[in-house]
């Protein structure tokens, strides 16, 4: 597979679903997830079964953002931590750590 750098959430989804369709499905980790494109498409991905997530970043706007859009995040690990700079090494520890296979 293509480990050329994501830089979308349609690239991250994208991916996913081409590792899920290899009957691998992985445990996405999203960095400073206070954004409604991204919360959007991750939890399509996870509701579709293509891929688990972990989003890292402010719960309060992550969970703001979800309401006001509609978005169903209930299935959704959040990591509340709103500095952006923690909320990556945080996401980073976690692939570290083996509970994240994707950044």
């Amino acid at each position: 597979m293509d480990q050329s750098p994501i830089h979308s959430s349609d690239g991250l989804i994208s991916n996913a679903i081409k590792i899920a369709q290899d009957g691998r499905k992985k445990t996405v980790a999203v960095a400073a997830a206070q954004d409604v494109d991204v919360i959007d498409a991750v939890s399509q991905a996870q509701q579709d079964g293509y891929v688990d997530v972990i989003l890292v970043g402010d719960k309060n706007k992550i969970n703001s953002l979800a309401n006001e859009n509609k978005i169903n995040i209930e299935q959704l690990t959040i990591i509340n931590q709103p500095d952006v700079f923690k909320a990556a090494h945080q996401a980073a520890k976690l692939a570290s750590e083996k509970k994240a296979d994707l950044i």
